[in-house]
């Protein structure tokens, strides 16, 4: 299962996938974006995120997408398909507290 059928599936809305993104003034294209609420979630498995190169660039967008006001939730595959529930707890617990923060 895939982050965006497990959101589908669980009725969460607000999100795009895999479109891009200017954060801290650079272009990047976040797995899932919560537009409306500056919240970012990116699966990092190991497939595509192993090598030192990789690891870096992930720190590195993480950290635009930080300085530039946004949540980052960070999952990997393996916790999508062995622990969805924690995924969408996390999710709507990040949700909740960006709404908040902005009045919404």
């Amino acid at each position: 299962m895939d982050l965006q059928v497990l959101y589908r599936q669980h009725k969460i809305t607000g999100w795009v996938g895999n479109r891009k993104v200017t954060c801290a003034g650079r272009t990047v294209i976040p797995d899932i974006a919560f537009d409306a609420l500056k919240l970012v979630v990116e699966v990092d498995g190991r497939k595509y995120h192993s090598k030192l190169e990789d690891f870096e660039r992930d720190r590195q967008r993480a950290n635009w997408f930080i300085a530039d006001g946004w949540r980052v939730l960070q999952f990997t595959p393996q916790t999508i398909w062995h622990d969805p529930r924690e995924v969408i707890e996390l999710t709507q617990a990040a949700l909740a507290a960006a709404a908040h923060q902005i009045g919404q």
